[in-house]
């Protein structure tokens, strides 16, 4: 049998990841670690094939947040460290010590309950203390920080390789300065205590660069590794510098061209009706893939939705063929949209077309295609 042609693929530049990775070590400057995050399947750009590209660049430590995203790297042949972003609990915690990964901890419950799993195979298990400066999601509270790091310390199994915490503002640099400064005064009553720090890390990719001073022993950095900037402001302030790679096109293929006399309509509810003759492409993408589909806090909703719904462009996608952008028109079904190509007069059955997929929302099924 023939192979099946995908009706949609990823193509993933890995020059362009691995180039922007040498953009962002050059930014951090010597003394200052980058760790790689490929969490959520690399930004959706294949784990396994994006971590051998950047171990291969010299990335001693790469982050995600599962377990089963670490075993999926050791069995991709990633031998390095892994930095776990969220604690391990239960049955996690075992395969953790098993794979010899690092450890967020971030209370006293999960560190008995890592350390027995260490003792019980005769382990020790690096331990990352995860303090919470005003995320309010995971971590100790500054003032319990020394007590739970005692106990790490004590714990035979454990070793504490490194004390974190994450920004909740990371674009904003004085939110970004109230939760440095306490991060700072953590680490240094910690250090008062007799703690050693080997390694201090707040700023992910936003924090970096709206505050470089927050850059301390390690940045963890996901963003900008994607060619993506975590804000409009921080892009016109680094573009010129950084000079990030675009690393992840979403395409399919034209399958039907259709021609419409005006006020024909387009797609379910009848929403739309053409203005003039146009001409329709028919493409084989749409929410199934992850087309149109958002979360709500980036889709606007409230009185902040309703404004942006005004000021907005009539059309709120856009695709890109023959080097030209068009307008996806009517609702976008389970597994097709349609694309008006009437100002585009070459298009024809079987172009490519790059379409705007989430990089998260693409399903993992989707073929990624690598170059570079």
């Amino acid at each position: 049998m023939n192979p099946v042609e995908p009706h949609a693929w990823i193509e993933v530049d890995l020059g362009a990841i691995r180039h922007n990775y040498r953009q962002v070590v050059k930014l951090a400057g010597p003394g200052c670690r980058v760790i790689p995050v490929v969490k959520g399947n690399a930004y959706g750009h294949g784990l396994a094939e994006v971590s051998r590209a950047l171990s291969d660049e010299g990335a001693a430590t790469l982050a995600v947040t599962h377990v089963e995203e670490a075993s999926d790297l050791r069995a991709a042949g990633i031998g390095g460290d892994i930095l776990l972003l969220a604690p391990p609990r239960g049955s996690a915690a075992a395969a953790a010590v098993e794979m010899d990964v690092s450890c967020c901890v971030m209370d006293q419950e999960g560190s008995n309950e890592l350390a027995a799993a260490a003792s019980a195979r005769g382990r020790r298990v690096k331990a990352h203390l995860k303090v919470d400066t005003g995320m309010g999601r995971l971590g100790v509270r500054p003032d319990h920080a020394v007590e739970l790091a005692r106990s790490i310390a004590s714990s035979g199994a454990l070793d504490l390789a490194g004390v974190y915490s994450h920004c909740a503002e990371g674009a904003s640099e004085p939110a970004v300065m109230r939760q440095l400064r306490v991060f700072q005064a953590c680490c240094q009553t910690l250090s008062e205590a007799g703690i050693s720090l080997p390694l201090r890390h707040i700023a992910a990719s936003a924090a970096s660069l709206s505050l470089p001073g927050s850059r301390l022993d390690a940045v963890r950095i996901g963003n900008l590794i994607y060619g993506q900037y975590p804000a409009g402001a921080l892009k016109k302030r680094y573009q010129g510098d950084l000079g990030l790679r675009d690393t992840w096109r979403f395409c399919s293929r034209i399958i039907a061209m259709r021609s419409l006399p005006p006020g024909s309509s387009v797609g379910y509810g009848a929403e739309y009706q053409t203005p003039r003759v146009c001409r329709i492409a028919v493409v084989p993408v749409g929410l199934a893939d992850g087309l149109g589909m958002m979360p709500a806090s980036i889709s606007g909703k409230g009185l902040r939705g309703v404004i942006k719904s005004v000021l907005r462009p009539r059309f709120a996608h856009w695709v890109r063929l023959r080097e030209q952008p068009a307008p996806i028109v009517g609702r976008i079904g389970m597994q097709l949209c349609s694309v008006d190509v009437t100002d585009i007069a070459e298009a024809a059955v079987g172009d490519v077309v790059e379409l705007p997929v989430r990089r998260l929302a693409a399903g993992s099924e989707i073929p990624r295609r690598y170059t570079g």
